[in-house]
């Protein structure tokens, strides 16, 4: 408990607190951007054009965010985003619903077969909800929040970060 680990701590709280307000600085930009270039879509398709009315109905998530605890010295909490092609089931075989079948033009009840393997996603490029040829603003409003994402799980790890600097800082203040 000397001042050298006290000081240590602190310059490492500084520099979480600064790197938190870079990328916090950095997701406002990011965000802003994003819908001010879907304002410009709106502004060039016609506001009807960019709406609830164009998404499609069976959306599935297009990242998946894995959240887990650190093993490192400092038990940090980690963010990671995974493409939903890269997403492990865990749970047991899946069984499908009960399906009636025509077997020589008569009905009979089945049910179906436990499979081990998930479903296919068909994540789409949500793109292509709104024509082929979509303005530049909506790809790179596109290619905003795609980047906010990212930046949001740095973001969260860098709070983490900067909570345990603090509680570790108190605890050394405390054991004085």
């Amino acid at each position: 408990m000397t001042d050298s680990n006290v000081d240590k701590v602190i310059i490492d709280f500084f520099a979480a607190l600064k790197e938190l307000g870079e990328l916090r600085r950095r997701y406002d930009d990011l965000i802003g951007n994003g819908y001010l270039h879907l304002a410009k879509t709106r502004y060039s398709m016609g506001a009807g054009s960019v709406s609830r009315l164009q998404y499609d109905t069976s959306m599935t998530a297009s990242v998946l965010i894995n959240v887990h605890s650190g093993s490192d010295k400092e038990g940090l909490v980690s963010f990671a985003h995974a493409q939903p092609d890269d997403y492990q089931f865990t749970e047991g075989a899946t069984e499908t619903k009960l399906r009636r079948r025509l077997v020589d033009g008569k009905p009979v009840e089945t049910v179906g077969q436990s499979t081990s393997e998930p479903p296919k996603s068909s994540v789409r490029d949500p793109l292509r909800w709104f024509g082929l040829l979509v303005p530049p603003s909506l790809r790179t409003a596109q290619k905003n929040f795609k980047e906010a994402v990212e930046i949001s799980c740095q973001l969260a790890s860098a709070q983490a970060r900067v909570k345990h600097y603090r509680n570790q800082y108190l605890s050394l203040i405390a054991n004085k």
